[in-house]
This record gives structure tokens, C-alpha cells and sequence, in this order.
């Protein structure tokens, strides 16, 4: 088996790369909130930005700018992936396809960096059952073609995750700058990656309590996300009561629950709210993927492989507490994206616990017979798929000879926008 073990990348590169191919220049920007064709239009921004050489005169550019083109959300995210956008627009034009494969090539540097993860972790198979199973789930195709941030924020979070991992090995001050730096990085592509903020704190807290026991340890994570909550809440409070205009913008957005759901909860006694949780979190996954996950997780607790899952677990329980128990305003669908990384590990370690009682060819026939069925599975899978205002918008341009303004009353206006702007 060794001698294939070389192979298992590039197994791996070639499933994203047809699947790309599949789902990649079929769609134009598809309606999320308005979300995707804002994010294509920051990127443009910033392209006509240094074309135009508006530094001179930013914000009257701006101004003018969004006038003519009011379909942009600069104030509202980070700036990394629109400066890449940016420099994608410059080479290859002004396009859709443009974005898509860029995002496939921050895909590709962070799939490398998962496979690594893992196979230093356990092996190279369950590395290449985790990598295939990552990118063949119906969370990671929906979200893969569309200009959106999650896919490229979660390629970051793992490269991340990678430099961590070496450095709570190692200890080496050098390794641990350059997770910091690349923790940075996540950050100015994503504001919702705060969420490794509290990971980190948690990780070396949780290292410091290493040789203890596993009632330690649980008490440790217990009184950590204790005290972040109650934290977060005292904060929030004070910042409801005096009406502070600091603590308001550091916490907009972060709906404590302890003002709604842990009343419902507690007083009322309606648990609702955690119902229609695990409902939407089964949908979002599937149940044969937490199927697989739990019997992972299983096999592992029962031999003893704690201290090596114990770094991507505890990044998944952080995710889950600050996304049910900070933020109300929680989309599964969206940001359950950062949890693939927790079940696709998981899952093909569950896998493997069970193809590894096979031997010789039949392992070998076991083991690609699993990758072939996530590749056909992953091919079978089709995105939401949108078409119409591109020519919509052609027409429109190739029709105002005089450059005369256009005004557009329709529910996808920000695609019209961009389309507008593209031609």
C-alpha cells in the first residue's frame, strides 16, 4: 500500500478539479441577501480604484462611484479577497469564471495543507478519506461556486490550523509568528473567523493542563467558555444600559442570549430554540456523515487517540459555543462551512476504522471503492444554478449609446449592477 501512497494528492486535486470544471461558468451571482454581488463589486471597486488612480481624491471617488454604481459593501467586510479579486480582474477580465477559479486556487493550497494536517495527525488514508470526503459534501459544492467568503475563509482557517498544530508540537517561538501572522491573514479575509480568537486562548490554556486528568481537562474547557460567556454578557449589558457608542460597535451584531433564548430556556422552559438547531444541523450535514462522525469519534475515545484529536475537536465545540451561545444571529447553512473540516476528519477516521480489518487488495479495492462513491456522489450534486441578468444587462448597455443613466427597480438589482458595470 505504500507504494500508492504518493498518489493520494493528487487523487485528491484531480476530484476538486473535475468538480470545479462541472460547477464552474454555469451560473451567474446567485441571490444570498445581496451578498455575492456585492462581494464581486468590492472587488471591481478597488480594481477601478488604482485604474483611475482615485487616491488623489478617495472620497469623492467613493461618492461618485457608488452613485453610479450603488452595489457595494466595502465598510461592511475586510479587504483581502476583493484586493485578490482585484488582481484577478486585472488578468483576466472583469467575469464571474474569474472569481470561481480563484477561489479554486486558495481551495487547493488549503486542501494541501488539510492533508498534511491529518496525515501527520494519524496516516496517509485516513488524510486522503478525510480530504475526499471534505470536498464531495453538499455543504462545500453548494458553496464552492458562488463569489461568496466561506470557501476561501475556511482554506485560510486551515492553513491556520496547520501552524498551530506545529507549533503547540514544537514549541518554537517561529512557528508560532507565523500562525499568529497567518491568524491575521484569516481575519482580513473574514470577519466571522473571530471565532479562532477564543480558539487560541482556549488551546493554550488547555495545553498548560496537558499531564492532568481527562476531569481536569473537561473542568478546564467548562470554566474557559464559562468565563467568556460571562464576560461577553457583562459587556453586552453594560453596553444596553449606558447606551455606550464604543461597546456598541465592538458588540453590534453579538446578541447576547442571555437576554432572549436563556430566559426561554431557564424560566419559560421552551427549548425551542435548540430543537430547531439540531434540526437544521442534520439537514445541513446529512445523517450519514454524523453517522460516520459519532463512530469516529467513538473508536477514537475508545483507544486512546485523544491527544491526537483533541486540537480540531476542541476548534469545533469553540465554534459551536460562540455561534449558539454568542451569536443569535446564526445562519447554519452559511457558517457551518468551518465545521467540515471536525466531521470530514471524523468521518474518514470512522471509515477507516473499518476498512483497516481488511487486508492487501481488498483494502486497497475497499479503500477506492469509497473514494470512486464521495467522487460520483460529489459529480451528482448540483448547485443552485442562476441565469438572466447578464444578457439582461448586455442588452441594456449595448442599447444606451449616450451613456444616459439606468435605473434598475428589480429584486436582484446588485446583479444587474455588476453586469451593468462588466460591460
Amino acid at each position: 500500500m505504500k507504494q500508492y501512497r504518493k498518489y493520494y494528492i493528487a487523487v485528491i486535486l484531480l476530484c476538486l478539479f473535475f468538480l470545479a470544471v462541472k460547477n464552474f461558468g454555469k451560473n451567474e451571482l446567485i441571490y444570498l441577501g445581496g451578498g455575492e454581488s456585492r462581494h464581486f463589486m468590492n472587488g471591481v471597486f478597488i480594481k477601478d480604484f488604482v485604474a483611475d488612480r482615485a487616491w488623489r481624491f478617495p472620497f469623492k471617488y467613493l461618492q461618485w462611484y457608488y452613485l453610479k454604481y450603488p452595489a457595494l459593501t466595502l465598510h461592511q467586510y475586510p479587504p483581502m479577497f476583493y484586493i485578490l479579486e482585484a488582481l484577478v480582474f486585472v488578468l483576466f477580465g472583469i467575469s464571474v469564471p474569474a472569481i470561481q477559479w480563484l477561489i479554486f486556487g486558495i481551495t487547493i493550497v488549503g486542501l494541501c495543507y488539510w492533508y498534511a494536517y491529518v496525515k501527520k495527525k494519524f496516516n496517509p488514508e485516513i488524510a486522503l478519506l478525510s480530504s475526499i470526503i471534505l470536498v464531495t459534501t453538499n455543504l462545500f459544492l453548494n458553496n464552492f461556486p458562488m463569489v461568496r467568503l466561506e470557501i476561501a475563509a475556511l482554506s485560510f482557517v486551515v492553513v491556520f490550523l496547520f501552524y498551530f498544530d506545529v507549533w503547540s508540537a514544537s514549541k518554537q517561538r517561529a512557528h508560532l509568528y507565523r500562525a499568529f501572522l497567518l491568524l491575521g491573514g484569516t481575519l482580513s479575509v473574514a470577519y466571522k473567523t473571530g471565532f479562532l480568537l477564543p480558539y487560541v486562548v482556549l488551546m493554550m490554556v488547555y495545553q498548560r493542563f496537558s499531564g492532568r486528568s481527562v476531569r481536569a481537562k473537561c473542568t478546564v474547557i467548562a470554566g474557559f467558555f464559562f468565563s467568556f460567556f460571562t464576560a461577553v454578557a457583562t459587556f453586552s449589558t453594560i453596553s444596553r444600559i449606558t447606551k455606550a457608542p464604543l461597546l456598541y460597535r465592538v458588540l453590534h451584531g453579538i446578541d447576547m442570549m442571555s437576554y432572549f433564548h436563556l430566559k426561554k430556556m431557564f424560566v419559560d422552559g421552551d427549548f425551542s430554540y435548540f430543537t430547531q438547531l439540531n434540526f437544521q444541523f442534520i439537514e445541513t450535514f446529512g445523517v450519514p456523515l454524523l453517522l460516520l462522525s459519532l463512530a469516529g469519534l467513538a473508536y477514537i475515545i475508545q483507544h486512546g487517540n485523544w491527544d491526537s484529536i483533541s486540537g480540531i475537536f476542541l476548534y469545533g465545540v469553540n465554534f459551536m459555543f460562540i455561534f449558539t451561545f454568542c451569536i443569535t444571529h446564526f445562519e447554519p447553512k452559511r457558517f457551518h462551512v468551518f465545521l467540515l473540516p471536525v466531521f470530514s476528519l471524523l468521518s474518514g477516521y470512522g471509515i477507516y476504522s473499518i476498512l483497516k480489518y481488511l487486508k492487501g487488495r481488498k483494502f486497497r479495492i475497499a479503500l477506492s471503492s469509497v473514494v470512486l462513491s464521495c467522487f460520483v456522489g460529489g459529480l451528482f450534486q448540483e448547485p443552485i444554478y442562476f441565469r438572466g441578468y447578464e444578457p439582461a444587462a448586455q442588452e441594456v448597455v449595448a442599447m444606451n449609446k449616450g451613456g444616459h443613466p439606468i435605473l434598475c427597480d428589480a429584486l436582484l438589482d446588485g446583479n444587474f449592477i455588476a453586469y451593468v458595470r462588466k460591460y
